[in-house]
């Protein structure tokens, strides 16, 4: 299966939540079933006030790719 996103991505869960950034690939060595290739599992990060700097594993098919905007606080 083709890697659909490249390190420091800004991605997305499809169902939404916070913008993530990619981090890396890893091998999952599962298979969704015994005809289709292996998963492709991507290792993104993202940041909660709470809790800090969080990282988890997610499927490449649960994720969409963002663009990232920066805000601007600058007074015009």
């Amino acid at each position: 299966m083709r890697r659909h996103f490249k390190k420091s991505d800004t991605v997305q869960l499809r169902s939404g939540g916070p913008l993530m950034r990619v981090l890396r690939y890893i091998d999952s060595g599962k298979r969704d079933n015994r005809k289709k290739p292996k998963v492709q599992v991507v290792v993104c990060e993202w940041f909660q006030k709470t809790y800090g700097w969080r990282q988890k594993a997610f499927r490449q098919n649960k994720l969409v790719k963002k663009q990232y905007q920066a805000t601007s606080n600058s007074m015009n």
